[in-house]
């Protein structure tokens, strides 16, 4: 595979040992730190349906009345999400530029 790669110019820093492991470490991080995030929104929206049911099997108020109260956390800490992820969006292009201008010159 490296060969493959090493025909381009640049990407023969990408991809020696150093630059993969880091490359593969974050990208861990990445995706466990994503999975444990969205169990929250995940857990939110089980409740909901949890009391919805019990809503239209009891019909009492108060099962109706939690199930709005987790519909409106879950969206609550959907957007707080969105805003942070937009956030971090400039903060990512700036490390990417970074990343490629040090790979190509080194």
């Amino acid at each position: 595979m490296q060969e493959l790669w090493g025909e381009i110019p640049g990407f023969k820093a990408v991809f020696s040992d150093v630059w993969g492991a880091v490359f593969s470490g974050g990208l861990a991080v990445l995706c466990i730190g994503a999975g444990v995030l969205m169990f929250f929104p995940s857990l939110f929206i089980y409740r909901f349906g949890e009391k919805i049911r019990s809503y239209l099997r009891v019909g009492a108020e108060q099962e109706l009345e939690q199930a709005f109260r987790n519909n409106k956390s879950f969206w609550k800490f959907t957007g707080i999400i969105c805003i942070i992820y937009l956030a971090f969006i400039p903060v990512l292009i700036i490390v990417g530029i970074i990343v490629v201008v040090v790979s190509v010159f080194t």
